[in-house]
């Protein structure tokens, strides 16, 4: 998921729908807005990763409410999932390297 823009209505549809899946993993390529939106994605019980977005200002606060369960970094971010390879980015942000 991405741009959840603060609307708390979207996000707690979004996780109703992760838990319901059965999800292990929730990916969000940016633009939460505010850390009180962020922390909603703790409820789908499953890990997050994530990266900022152009709309995510208040950096160390997502950071924070992030690291209980999950990370959030600057784009793009890599890394491998279940053997496959997850490149996450927002906007047009560089590529990564290897």
């Amino acid at each position: 998921m991405a741009d959840s823009h603060d609307n708390l209505i979207a996000v707690r549809r979004a996780v109703e729908l992760f838990k319901n899946a059965g999800c292990d993993l929730v990916i969000h390529a940016g633009d939460f807005v505010a850390p009180f939106a962020a922390r909603e994605l703790a409820k789908a019980g499953c890990p997050l990763k994530a990266v900022f977005g152009n709309c995510d200002g208040e950096k160390k606060g997502l950071a924070a409410a992030i690291q209980p369960f999950g990370e959030i970094r600057e784009a793009p971010l890599k890394f491998k999932y279940n053997q496959i390879n997850i490149l996450v980015t927002h906007m047009n942000a560089p590529a990564a390297a290897g």
